[in-house]
């Protein structure tokens, strides 16, 4: 018993297995420097992707609406037409490109002008926006069309895109305006009315993606709203 006693007490050798080495623990916290600047690279190349998706499909949907926004006033016009003049409430500053006027029962004028210009402020984003001069909705949604009624400009989309490319109708009529922007229109037989409204979501990228956004990620960031319509109540 007594020699049991002393073995369990007898003190072992150290040996080299025990704990690491300098260099085993060097090596290693480069191996760990290295896994996590991995992983954070996916996790910001992931974000960046998201914010991408998230960007191209908040512009499309804002697009559409806003596309389907002017037919629905087309359909309600009596007379369309791409030459009008701004009241003076709806000038403001800077460059106007009138593209469609509209009359819309029971006024007998023009009561309802869309054209487009440099957005006033950074809140609204470039390079154009689509405004709309016109009689305010209520909050019903109802309109004013009457003669008498106040003419307001709002913004209706912004982040308009605008190149040098001439315009092309898919009808076959001519475009207003012929070249230099983002959104245009094809009137035919008076009544049938083309629009095309082209959208870039590159400058609300760029805080995020980076300045050269539209480099890395093309078509991502471009999005297209075509539809073709009818002036009902034309005669």
């Amino acid at each position: 018993m007594n020699i049991l006693f002393k073995l369990l007490l007898k003190q072992q050798p150290l040996s080299s297995t025990n704990g690491f080495t300098l260099i085993e623990l060097i090596i290693a916290s480069v191996m760990s420097v290295f896994v996590l600047s991995v992983a954070g690279f996916g996790l910001l190349f992931a974000l960046r992707e998201q914010a991408v998706t998230s960007a191209s499909g908040d512009l499309q949907y804002n697009l559409n609406r806003a596309v389907d926004f002017i037919a629905e006033e087309v359909k309600q016009a009596s007379a369309v037409t791409t030459t009008a003049t701004l009241p003076s409430g709806c000038v403001g500053t800077g460059t106007n490109t009138v593209v469609l006027g509209l009359t819309i029962p029971p006024d007998t004028t023009t009561n309802v002008i869309y054209y487009t210009k440099t957005p006033p402020n950074s809140t609204w984003l470039g390079p154009s926006s689509i405004y709309r001069c016109g009689p305010s909705f209520s909050a019903a949604g109802v309109a004013d069309y009457s003669s008498s009624s106040t003419k307001s400009a709002e913004i209706l989309i912004d982040l308009i895109a605008s190149d040098s490319n001439t315009n092309t109708c898919q009808n076959g009529g001519t475009a207003n305006p012929t070249t230099n922007s983002g959104f245009f229109v094809c009137i035919t037989n008076t009544k049938l009315v083309e629009i095309q409204a082209n959208a870039n979501a590159m400058a609300s990228l760029d805080t995020i993606a980076g300045t050269n956004a539209s480099s890395r990620y093309g078509n991502k960031l471009t999005y297209s709203a075509i539809t073709q319509v009818y002036a009902r109540s034309a005669p």
